[in-house]
């Protein structure tokens, strides 16, 4: 993320799924620094950074809130593992950042917005 390297739980292994890369909710928000809190009555995702933008995932659902507003997903949350994931792009670039993937090294590069 910005030019630094990030391993989320090595020992883990991220999922593909409808053509997105899903990665483990927690660690990869905290990476990011975005606070990350679960909601069980709905089983959401509630997930903020910095007052701007606001993201609220449903495990199962394909749709969105992106600030109110509803946004379809191409792959929807959800638990593996007892673990969250999290279609990743698609949170990077609601906060803005540009997502590339480097097939040689099969590497995810996220660039943040200064």
């Amino acid at each position: 993320i910005n030019g630094t390297e990030v391993q989320v739980n090595p020992a883990d292994y991220s999922f593909s799924y409808s053509l997105q890369l899903a990665t483990p909710g927690l660690n990869s928000i905290q990476v990011i620094a975005v606070d990350l809190a679960g909601n069980q009555t709905t089983a959401g995702i509630p997930v903020n950074f910095i007052p701007k933008t606001k993201i609220v995932l449903q495990v199962g659902n394909s749709v969105a809130l992106v600030n109110d507003k509803t946004v379809k997903l191409d792959a929807s949350p959800k638990i593996v593992k007892d673990r969250t994931l999290v279609p990743l792009r698609f949170i990077a670039e609601a906060f803005g950042a540009d997502v590339q993937w480097n097939s040689v090294f099969k590497l995810v590069i996220i660039k943040l917005q200064d």
